[in-house]
């Protein structure tokens, strides 16, 4: 039973769920058919154990991961972490993938969803009998249908089981338009994914850095104009109505924002690439036009005697290995001293880490004043969270304070609890709520027992009564919490 051809631009996950509708078994004996196993959550966007699935399907692995779900993004703007993505999601290892692309970590507080626009639903529906999930209204941070210019429909997911008839999109009558700029994005964003669908296109990511010294947010000694950068974004960010704000800067002093985007070291959420992209090219073929100029290099001249020389190009020179002198390693113990992180002071001298780290462990008492010194900087820095939020919320209790900053509430309690048992408000004791609204039903059983004691002309114990009643012992051992209902009782009798 081979899984039902792809529409296009579909979803594997999209897919699935059409087959799992035509199989017309239930979630778990599909899942035990499919995977051999029934405890199995399926991710809607990073569909996992490709090899597995391409089995039941027509096409390859490859073919499913490059063309039906959202890695290609992933790979393209993690390039170091590519080797690792593409095994784990051709086996079946989820949860190690998932954690690679960080997409928890920037995904909606409510959990996993999908996107869809009513429009494009109803044309699914017209074309090919049924709606489907579309790839493109799944890139993060895309909030408008590139084709329709209309805000997308949000279907949030179950937690672990996302297996279900009716998980499909609808067409519904909510046609809010966005606004030019998101639609403008949501189009560059589809152009940008179909484009690196294909297993021989890659990016290099000094692209940005070209264009940011072209249009003078860098200077020509390689200094970034953070400021100017950062504000200028900032403006540009405004026009944005559709997209998620954890994609974009806080404020115009944001300056991590771009120095963990530029450094190259440190992976990055997709979007926040395809929002630089789209501020500094606006068009796809820009961006690589732009990928093939190389970067001028400024011409180096050395002035000798009154003439002028000009270093001769592609002469290439070995990098010596830089020599730790005494006078390099005085500044490594004072920059240790004063707490900077080994790999800054590599990267100042031009050494490596663990040459640092040696000579950090050379000096008699230098690790323990950095363990300790780390220690200070670590209990300072979660004080401070903690009283700032009891500054901000004077009445909030224990418990919002742990959830505002447990990471900061944990490390406190297990290293500075006398602190943490000052700043924190009183413990209160918990107030047991009654399980039972004895007022609602007090209301309830005085028009029962009215109807009862005429039927029987006032001629019923309170046994009989409670009896008629269900033989709860309602009339019996709680009639001090029903007034009303006793008064209609004593009212009645004879």
């Amino acid at each position: 039973m081979l899984i039902p051809g792809s529409f296009p631009d579909e979803l594997l996950f999209s897919r699935l769920i059409r087959h799992f509708i035509q199989s017309g078994i239930t979630s778990t004996d599909y899942l035990e058919w499919m995977y051999g196993t029934r405890k199995v959550s399926i991710h809607p966007v990073l569909t996992c154990d490709l090899k597995n699935i391409s089995r039941f399907a027509k096409e390859n692995a490859q073919t499913l991961f490059y063309q039906q779900t959202l890695a290609p993004l992933f790979l393209t703007f993690m390039p170091n972490k590519s080797a690792a993505l593409k095994k784990l999601m051709a086996s079946g290892g989820s949860s190690k993938a998932i954690r690679i692309c960080q997409y928890h970590q920037f995904n909606q507080s409510a959990g996993l969803s999908l996107k869809y626009c009513s429009r494009c639903a109803k044309h699914d529906i017209q074309t090919y009998g049924v709606a489907y999930w579309h790839r493109e209204h799944q890139i993060p941070g895309v909030g408008v249908c590139s084709t329709h210019g209309i805000l997308l429909a949000v279907e949030y997911l179950p937690e672990r089981q996302r297996l279900s008839e009716s998980l499909l999109p609808v067409v519904n009558e909510d046609k809010r338009a966005g606004s030019t700029t998101d639609t403008r994005f949501s189009q560059y964003s589809k152009d940008v994914l179909n484009h690196f669908s294909q297993p021989d296109r890659k990016l290099n990511l000094t692209v940005y850095k070209n264009e940011l010294q072209k249009q003078g947010y860098i200077t020509n000694y390689g200094r970034v104009r953070r400021k100017k950068l950062v504000g200028d974004f900032f403006e540009f960010a405004k026009q944005f109505t559709a997209t998620d704000s954890i994609f974009l800067p806080k404020n115009e002093e944001d300056y991590k924002y771009f120095s963990f985007l530029l450094s190259g070291s440190i992976n990055q959420h997709p979007t926040k690439h395809l929002l630089l992209e789209f501020w500094l090219f606006r068009d796809l073929e820009k961006l690589l036009s732009a990928k093939k100029e190389k970067r001028k290099k400024a011409k180096v001249k050395i002035a000798k005697v009154h003439k002028t020389i000009k270093v001769v190009k592609k002469i290439q020179v070995p990098d010596k290995p830089v020599k730790i002198t005494k006078a390099i390693k005085q500044q490594i113990y004072t920059l240790a001293l004063r707490g900077f992180h080994r790999s800054a002071i590599a990267r100042q001298f031009g050494i490596s880490a663990g040459s640092v780290e040696q000579e950090i462990s050379n000096h008699p008492g230098m690790v323990e004043h950095r363990k300790r010194c780390k220690f200070e900087s670590r209990r300072r820095r979660y004080r401070l969270q903690i009283t700032r939020f009891r500054q901000s919320n004077p009445n909030a209790l224990r418990k919002d304070v742990r959830k505002a900053h447990d990471k900061a509430y944990i490390w406190l309690y297990h290293y500075d609890r006398p602190w943490l048992e000052q700043a924190l408000p009183k413990a209160t004791k918990p107030k047991p709520k009654g399980r039972v609204d004895w007022t609602q039903r007090d209301n309830e059983l005085a028009d029962r027992v009215r109807v009862l004691m005429v039927a029987h002309k006032g001629q019923l114990s309170r046994s009989k009564l409670d009896k008629l009643l269900g033989g709860h012992g309602w009339m019996i051992k709680q009639q001090n919490k029903l007034p009303k209902a006793m008064q209609v009782y004593w009212d009645l009798s004879k």
